[in-house]
């Protein structure tokens, strides 16, 4: 999902969200973040501008979750919407998270699109794929997380395909991220693609800095 960092290691953490409550080991979650440029498969979604974003996720103990993202997108009019859910769970320590999302532009509707996707991860190495039937669009991402001293250190490789035209591109990435306290996170990262500078408003190498926050809404 279209978040402002958004590898599969975070992804798959929430696998088994919740503890034991009135509300069914059930437990709803929220998120804000802030970004010097929203990134999504390494290119630009705002025009390299700031954006805010927020969002609630609800988790239950049987694995299923759903959620909403919202945040800044001026290349699509101004807004974008996530909307997704799905089944995410571990056997034998290797996780698994299979969903759909939607990403709505209420600005610009004609951008909207979903997605079908499907990740495991072992140890500190995830590999998820996704599919656009509609538009005929795939993409790979592999992802490797870790901790060292103090600090969460991840490296990413995506590579987006699409069936009918020349748009193909491959993107890495790095992150060096910590904990500012306040229950803040702090990221720094940077991305590059094979796509020519200037294409979908690309630039290479490009740098981002973010911070993040999760709270519980309802545990």
């Amino acid at each position: 999902m279209k978040k402002v960092q958004n590898t599969l290691i975070t992804a798959l953490s929430l696998a088994m969200l919740g503890a034991a409550s009135t509300s069914v080991n059930a437990e709803v979650t929220g998120n804000v973040g802030m970004t010097n440029d929203y990134l999504w498969r390494g290119t630009t979604q705002n025009n390299h501008d700031a954006a805010i974003s927020g969002g609630i996720d609800y988790g239950h103990s049987s694995g299923i979750y759903a959620g909403t993202w919202v945040s800044d997108a001026a290349l699509f009019g101004g807004t974008e919407v996530d909307l997704y859910g799905g089944f995410a769970g571990e056997v034998a320590g290797v996780s698994y998270d299979i969903g759909y999302i939607t990403y709505n532009y209420p600005q610009e509707s004609t951008s909207d699109f979903s997605e079908v996707y499907v990740s495991v991860g072992y140890s500190i190495a995830g590999v998820s794929y996704s599919v656009d039937s509609e538009n005929e669009t795939t993409y790979l991402a592999v992802d490797l997380g870790t901790e060292a001293m103090g600090l969460s250190l991840g490296l990413n490789f995506g590579m987006y395909m699409n069936e009918d035209s020349d748009s193909d591109y491959m993107h890495y990435g790095v992150s060096v991220g910590k904990g500012i306290g306040g229950d803040w996170d702090a990221t720094f990262a940077l991305s590059a693609t094979d796509l020519e500078d200037g294409a979908t408003g690309n630039e290479n190498p490009q740098a981002t800095v973010s911070i993040s926050k999760s709270f519980d809404l309802i545990k």
